[in-house]
């Protein structure tokens, strides 16, 4: 019989007891439990991405912000660019926006309005440079804002333009307890502001608060800190532990890593286990535990430096081992036999809804003539998730018209659900906008009628759409029977002050 070291009972003991596994434990290949969310990347064109990005951002998923205004810009539909900007300002998501072209003169003020209202220090910084009443004019604006940590950047700022308005910030700051002000005034920058005693009282103010670089000056000296460094937030907590956990006592860099543990940050996790690292049995253990406990996207896509990978590879290789499908998903795009192994292991579950996934993957891992093979094959089935990524990716390739036998069917069936993919396919087919000249009245009645439907289910780009195919009929084609219909809504449009209308005045006949 073999008897378990000592090692072994007092790890279970000591450590696995901060890690206690809750009721809900994530069953990693039930497959009932996995969401499909549309991809929108995927999509076949911009215009069609623009509209997927608004559907996410309506659901409170900023990530694609930028992408969303830049396309909505693109097809004038400045009513909804306001709105969404106003919407970023509220959720202070402004700084997700990075490189805006295209905005209105109008939706451009109002981005730096709000930008201004926000106190955001990148837009400030630009202002300040036009002279002193702009200066002034944001240093009261930051100081009836009692927002500290304005006060602390804005400081940094004006540091060569003011030093006593810098200064005076920082001091109303320090005394409502802001950390980074009361460490900067006690660096060297503000030496004829302030007597040694000052700088030592606010530097220890600023440890007692949490502000790293003060504990780190003060930490070797007064170990009575670690009451502090103990309350730190996770991210300070994983910062401070790297460049101090050799000054730590046993005790307390247990109860270090056991927090960072329990907090399940993927930092601290990899911190705690290259501390038992050495310990083959409890590594492995803490690793199993892990993996019971938390879904795999917290491991997954993380940019990590080189130090921790080999703890994100190993928790990575268990959730693997285990056969969880997110993980499977994401080794194939690597390339190597465990990708064909998770290929092998997910065909043979024969799920649609797995099956679905892992063509989405090879898409995304641009392997298109894989993922449409699947696709194809769940079509037969009648799968609607695969249908519609199917016509995105046949449209997705250059010479989609080589596949109008297999795409046009398609597209006809997707159509009556309003797939706008479809229809716009359709349209296309109809004739491109190069062959205007070419079209019947009829054929323009067709298209207006789908375009009109297209703009009233929230599609932007078919307002421009309606526009462009106006503007070729009352410049071109007066002899048309739907040439009279048009200049009374555009009449009626210039009337009621729209926008797209005003700028079809100056066809009317």
């Amino acid at each position: 019989m073999r008897i378990k070291s000592n090692f072994v009972s007092s790890y279970k003991k000591v450590v696995l007891s901060t890690f206690l596994l809750t009721s809900s434990v994530f069953a990693t290949t039930n497959i009932s439990n996995i969401k499909i969310k549309e991809d929108c990347t995927l999509k076949s064109a911009t215009a069609f991405r623009t509209y997927c990005y608004e559907k996410e951002f309506k659901e409170g998923n900023f990530t694609h912000a930028e992408d969303l205004i830049q396309g909505l810009s693109r097809y004038d539909d400045n009513e909804k660019v306001k709105k969404y900007l106003k919407i970023l300002q509220k959720k202070n998501k402004l700084d997700t926006l990075k490189y805006l072209y295209g905005l209105s003169k109008e939706n451009k003020e109002l981005l730096n309005d709000l930008k201004s209202k926000s106190l955001d220090m990148k837009y400030i910084k630009n202002k300040i440079r036009r002279g002193t009443d702009e200066l002034n004019y944001y240093y009261k604006k930051v100081l009836s804002s009692k927002r500290y940590d304005k006060y602390v950047d804005f400081a940094e700022l004006i540091y060569y333009n003011d030093k006593d308005k810098a200064y005076n910030l920082l001091k109303i700051a320090a005394k409502n307890n802001n950390a980074k002000a009361a460490y900067t005034l006690y660096t060297n920058k503000y030496f004829s502001y302030v007597s040694s005693k000052q700088a030592k009282n606010y530097l220890k103010k600023a440890a007692k608060l949490g502000n790293l670089k003060a504990l780190d000056l003060l930490f070797k000296k007064d170990y009575k800190l670690i009451s502090t460094v103990k309350k730190l937030k996770s991210d300070k907590l994983i910062k401070f532990y790297e460049k101090n956990n050799a000054l730590l006592k046993y005790n307390d860099k247990k109860y270090i890593l056991n927090k960072l543990l329990k907090e399940g940050t993927p930092i601290g996790i990899f911190l705690k286990l290259n501390s038992i690292e050495m310990h083959k049995y409890g590594f492995n253990e803490l690793i199993q535990n892990i993996v019971k406990k938390y879904p795999s996207s917290k491991f997954l896509e993380l940019r990590l430096p080189y130090k921790y990978r080999r703890y994100q590879e190993a928790i990575l290789e268990a959730y693997y081992k285990n056969k969880d499908i997110p993980t499977l998903l994401t080794f194939i795009t690597y390339g190597n036999s465990r990708a064909n192994k998770a290929k092998q292991y997910l065909k043979s579950l024969n799920s649609n809804k797995i099956s679905f996934l892992l063509a989405r993957a090879e898409a995304k891992g641009r392997d298109l003539d894989s993922a449409i093979s699947i696709l194809e094959k769940l079509s037969n089935k009648n799968y609607k998730p695969a249908k519609r990524l199917l016509l995105s990716l046949y449209l997705k390739r250059k010479n989609f018209d080589k596949y109008d036998n297999k795409i046009a069917p398609l597209a006809k069936e997707l159509s009556k659900e309003y797939n706008f993919e479809a229809i716009g396919y359709k349209l296309r087919k109809i004739g491109s906008p190069r062959d205007k000249d070419k079209l019947t009245n009829d054929q323009f009645k067709v298209i207006i009628k789908d375009l009109k439907k297209l703009n009233e289910l929230g599609f932007s780009a078919a307002r421009q759409g309606i526009y462009e195919v106006y503007r070729y009929i009352l410049k071109n084609r007066p002899n048309f029977a739907i040439y009279k219909d048009i200049k009374k809504e555009v009449n009626i449009g210039i009337k009621k002050s729209d926008p797209y209308m005003k700028r079809l005045r100056y066809y009317i006949k």
